[in-house]
């Protein structure tokens, strides 16, 4: 599948309802080609329209005007490249990219919000402590702050820290605030490679509900993996904490790095 067919399966969608679309085509694109659905917002179109006709035979208010105002804006395109060209509109590439962007705006616009909403709350300011400190991690360097932040995340929360984790070494570590919740920040390093950890009280930080389409278990520990352009996050509960790794490189597996266990 490519980006065109990728785009052209959302108006199949309309023609067919969804009911004889295979979703694992349009994932299997993504997995190759996220900045095409990153820049078109199709696939969060697509899987909510598709989730929403499959679990309920019936189609609810919310689908049939979606289904309404997508047709409509299609016929209005339409009718004005036809006008134009005298040409099916769906026959030319560049019309059809067009129609996407447009339709983004009318149907991806509450999508592609809400998403904004969650990255900026959830997600954002983890990635900015971590962002922080990728480029010059020395500033954790702190034998002292370091052996303090360590003893108090144990005390208060029953977390043991490890001093290294599959080859990372712990660089330093510090209590900040992050979301309005006070948080220990540990950095970890090999070679260019850094890892950010958090680790927060699960009484006051708690893991969205947005991140259980990415939930894995691993070594029987549930995890919660978000991934977006700029940065890695994976999330799981320790006991009354909350741990949460982030990196900017792609190529580190954050789901092997579990850098301590519980106490309590």
């Amino acid at each position: 599948m490519n980006c065109q067919e990728a785009l052209s399966l959302l108006y199949e969608i309309i023609d067919k309802e969804a009911s004889e679309i295979e979703i694992n085509e349009v994932q299997r694109h993504r997995e190759r080609c996220q900045h095409c659905f990153e820049v078109y917002r199709v696939e969060t179109a697509i899987q909510d329209f598709i989730n929403e006709k499959l679990k309920d035979g019936n189609p609810s208010g919310s689908l049939e005007a979606l289904k309404a105002k997508v047709s409509l804006k299609l016929d209005e395109i339409d009718g004005q490249q036809t006008a134009k060209e005298n040409r099916p509109f769906f026959r030319r590439t560049a019309a059809v990219l067009a129609a996407a962007a447009s339709l983004v705006i009318l149907i991806g616009g509450a999508f592609f919000l809400r998403d904004l909403y969650w990255h900026q709350t959830e997600y954002l300011p983890l990635e900015q402590a971590h962002v922080a400190i990728a480029d010059d991690p020395t500033v954790f360097v702190n034998d002292a702050g370091t052996f303090s932040t360590i003893l108090r995340v144990r005390d208060e929360l029953g977390y043991d820290v490890s001093a290294s984790v599959h080859g990372f070494s712990l660089i330093g570590g510090q209590h900040e605030e992050i979301m309005g919740v006070t948080m220990a920040h540990f950095v970890y390093s090999h070679g260019n490679g850094i890892v950010s950890v958090f680790v927060a009280p699960s009484e006051q930080f708690e893991i969205s509900n947005d991140l259980k389409d990415g939930l894995i278990v691993r070594n029987q520990i549930i995890f919660f993996d978000h991934y977006c352009r700029g940065c890695h996050l994976v999330f799981h509960r320790a006991g009354p904490a909350v741990v949460v790794t982030a990196t900017t490189d792609h190529s580190i597996e954050l789901l092997d790095f579990v850098p301590g266990h519980t106490i309590i």
